[in-house]
């Protein structure tokens, strides 16, 4: 009887949502996720079913590692300095490779419909936690712009960022376009 095939599920997950984070779905093929996983096709298809469900199981992935990070921050740091908090990150760090869910998005003639029902749900969420923290700024004195408005600029300018971090802007052109556009919180 064979033995069976051990793997870390977490590892392989992170190679997969690695994958396709770099290349795209289009651009990914089976076997670039079998190089990455060290799994064969069938146990990758026993896991996950097919190519979908292994990009549907990246974008959870992401949901929870990166996503979850992101939503932590801005609830146990009310107002604008959770806002703050988060666009600093962005400034602090290169994001290469852009965001996994605008780079899902930029290949919706490609995705099937659940996974992009997903990436706009959890943009639907971001929005909502970024109207909760102005929210909260409000009632502090610190905000008195328009709610809706200002938290789908501060998602626009977000997703902006992940996207213009493919050019490799130092982190210092970073900071100062990130300080730039918080300004509008300022603003109002």
């Amino acid at each position: 009887m064979a033995r069976p095939i051990e793997y870390n599920q977490e590892q392989v997950l992170d190679k997969v949502m690695e994958t396709f984070w770099l290349k795209g779905y289009e651009g990914t093929s089976v076997s670039d996720l079998v190089d990455a996983t060290s799994l064969n096709t069938r146990t990758m298809y026993n896991l996950y079913g097919d190519k979908n469900g292994l990009f549907r199981a990246a974008l959870d992935n992401y949901h929870d590692k990166i996503m979850g990070d992101f939503f932590t921050t801005l609830k146990q740091n009310e107002g604008l300095k959770g806002i703050r908090m988060i666009f600093d990150w962005v400034a602090e760090n290169e994001m290469m490779n852009g965001c996994l869910f605008a780079n899902t998005l930029s290949e919706c003639n490609v995705i099937d419909k659940d996974c992009l029902g997903f990436v706009k749900d959890a943009f639907g969420k971001v929005e909502a936690q970024f109207a909760e923290n102005l929210t909260q700024a409000r009632k502090a004195g610190e905000f008195n712009g328009d709610l809706k408005a200002t938290s789908k600029l501060l998602l626009l300018i977000m997703q902006g960022m992940s996207v213009f971090s493919k050019t490799r802007p130092t982190k210092t052109e970073r900071k100062k376009m990130i300080d730039s556009a918080l300004t509008i919180l300022s603003a109002n």
